[in-house]
């Protein structure tokens, strides 16, 4: 597997990449540590800018090296080796474009120059949301030696595959898997309350069209959960099944906050259609506000 760490020298990004190592997978692992740096604009067009050029370029080289020094450093103390590399240009274009060759891209939550301490930073974002592979978003408390990881799915297509590859992409063998499903609250109730009728539980639903409704869903929920169970392959006793109802942004950063897991996981769509736009939303709402590592997977087809 091929994994590409990016650095702009945060504090953020360092403890991303050693996070990130935490959960990697050893065999086969080939890691590259790349700084994006400014590209060099001349000030005015006509002039000869070599001298300010030469010493641009001098200044970045420094800083380039003493940066991904610090991330090189951190991942051998992990027992990872990397290959650094500098790139000029964009740091969100410069990530998405190199992504093409990589099964994963590990970065901080937020960058050195972003404002606050919350949310996800907009190369964060610009990652997440365009990168054509997997992305690991870093935050949060070094993982426990047998980590917890929730997997939120949903029943797509896009969340049954990342479930099939999640082996290859995380060392889950010694790992407590929660698989978590939300059934979403409906935004309109068929059914007047029980009292109306005068029914007892058990006739009135048998009876009402929204208790029947609420079966159904709870029935498709499960085998939700069981197909994505089915999907991780390898027998592994420590998985656990969850199902809530509610809207599934909320319910799952509530679960990850409360449960105290080391890493949420998750499958992107990656399509166009408002429905998938919406899922996408929540994807993003999920790695901005979780209070430990985000893994978005992207398989590659």
């Amino acid at each position: 597997m091929k994994v590409l760490f990016a650095t702009d020298g945060s504090r953020e990004a360092v403890a991303a990449a050693s996070l990130a190592c935490q959960f990697l997978p050893r065999a086969g692992l080939e890691a590259d540590a790349v700084c994006v740096v400014p590209e060099f604009l001349p000030a005015m067009t006509g002039w000869d800018d070599r001298r300010l050029r030469e010493r641009y370029l001098r200044q970045m080289e420094g800083e380039t090296n003493r940066i991904l020094g610090d991330v090189v450093g951190a991942l051998a103390g992990a027992g990872v080796r990397v290959r650094p590399m500098a790139r000029a240009g964009s740091p969100a274009g410069a990530l998405v474009d190199l992504a093409r060759d990589y099964d994963m891209v590990v970065l901080g939550s937020r960058g050195r120059r972003d404002a606050g301490d919350v949310g996800i930073g907009p190369v964060a974002s610009h990652v997440a949301h365009h990168a054509s592979c997997s992305v690991f978003v870093g935050r949060g408390s070094p993982a426990a030696s047998d980590p917890h990881i929730l997997a939120a799915v949903d029943g797509s297509t896009p969340s049954l595959r990342a479930m099939a590859v999640l082996a290859s992409l995380i060392d889950i063998d010694n790992a407590e898997i929660t698989l978590m499903h939300v059934m979403e609250t409906p935004w309109l109730h068929l059914g007047l309350e029980q009292e109306w009728f005068g029914y007892e539980d058990s006739a009135h639903e048998a009876i009402d069209p929204e208790a029947r409704w609420q079966r159904r869903l709870r029935v498709e929920a499960e085998r939700v959960v069981e197909r994505a169970r089915d999907a991780i392959g390898s027998p592994h006793p420590g998985i656990e099944r969850k199902i809530a109802e509610g809207l599934p942004a909320n319910e799952v950063l509530s679960e990850a906050e409360l449960g105290g897991y080391d890493l949420v996981v998750m499958g992107a769509t990656g399509a166009s259609d408002l429905k998938h736009q919406m899922l996408g939303s929540v994807t993003l709402r999920i790695a901005s506000q979780a209070p430990c590592p985000v893994l978005i997977i992207r398989p590659r087809d």
